[in-house]
């Protein structure tokens, strides 16, 4: 996903402190990535632009020598639907066609309750939710509405008492105008935005719920952007949370508020706003699970994918072929849309 500019910048880096024109001065470098997954993210960017973005189209890929790895290492081959399974994966990743049949095999949901049911079963039991009950499942949508649409139907239906923590927003220039002016806008007008980059106004966590973390706040802690937790604590001033994922895994972690700037330009105006950087994840998109593999995986495909390798990524993040739960639209019951740009495939 990364964009090309970052590793031309380290070439140019590497050349101009060594005084040699010689690619990253001659050292070697190894890149690993897959062309057949998600592209580098560009915002409002159409196919030239994000094509545009990617490695291939550097100059330095005419120096770069490609091994490729083709066996699928997530699935058991030992498994015969495995196999199968793979060849299917095989199809998505390179298959031009906009809309694609899901396998058979692939187990369907009717709606939303199923799905949850498929992926978190018993979750209206309290004790049900451990770390290792937690780490081994997750849901995946293309868009963040429809992941917030089910994390809060997951955590309506988790027992325990809810926690909801509110922002506190201000307009960031005020302090430097006079400080003894209040907001320029009313709260409830600042409440309502969710500009890119800024956290969401109102928080609502249970104890035993999963959540994320969104921004990097101890990276040598294993607290980073995308770390997974486990609720133990909820507190007025600061979240308590057990480790889920990484080398960390396991230890116990103090989240307090942060207050954010986002750097949209979208509005007149800069706000800043303070809360707790974590968000429920019952459900992650699509993008964000990119590298991970879980055991049980659930795929909302109601609003279908919207870029190229965004399917692929969402089937192969599961294990095996028959711990995959799809929602699609009713309409199209047994096909969905894919998008592949085979002008980037090796």
């Amino acid at each position: 996903m990364q964009h090309r500019h970052y590793v031309e910048t380290v070439d140019r880096t590497l050349r101009d402190i060594c005084d040699c024109e010689k690619p990253f001065r001659g050292i070697t470098i190894v890149l690993g990535g897959n062309f057949r997954q998600i592209l580098p993210v560009i915002t409002k960017g159409v196919r030239e632009q994000i094509m545009n973005a990617s490695l291939r189209h550097s100059v330095l890929w005419k120096d770069l020598h490609v091994l490729s790895l083709d066996l699928n290492m997530r699935l058991n081959h030992a498994n015969l639907g495995n196999v199968f399974f793979a060849k299917f994966l095989t199809e998505v990743e390179t298959d031009p066609q906009e809309i694609i049949k899901i396998q058979s095999t692939i187990h369907k949901c009717q709606d939303l309750k199923e799905l949850l049911s498929a992926v978190y079963p018993q979750l209206d039991v309290a004790n049900i939710s451990t770390p290792s009950f937690l780490t081994e499942r997750t849901i995946l949508c293309a868009r963040n509405d429809d992941v917030n649409a089910i994390n809060i139907a997951a955590l309506n239906i988790f027992p325990r008492n809810t926690y909801t923590y509110l922002a506190a927003d201000k307009m960031a220039e005020d302090d430097e105008i006079d400080p003894s002016i209040t907001n320029r806008y009313p709260n409830e007008f600042l409440n309502s935005l969710d500009p890119f980059g800024l956290l969401a106004f109102k928080v609502e966590l249970k104890v035993g719920c999963p959540i994320m973390l969104l921004r990097n706040i101890a990276p040598k802690d294993g607290l980073c952007n995308g770390t997974r937790l486990m609720v133990s604590r909820c507190n007025t001033h600061i979240i308590e949370a057990r480790i889920l994922t990484g080398e960390k895994f396991g230890n116990l972690a103090f989240i307090p508020r942060i207050s954010l700037t986002p750097s949209s330009t979208e509005m007149p105006f800069r706000m800043t706003r303070r809360q707790f950087p974590v968000g429920l994840a019952y459900a992650l998109t699509i993008n964000k699970s990119q590298g991970q593999s879980v055991k049980f995986v659930g795929v909302d495909l109601r609003t279908p994918v919207f870029s190229h390798g965004q399917l692929y990524v969402a089937l192969s993040r599961c294990t095996s072929f028959n711990r995959i739960s799809i929602l699609l639209l009713n309409d199209e019951p047994d096909s969905t849309t894919n998008i592949v740009y085979p002008e980037v495939l090796l």
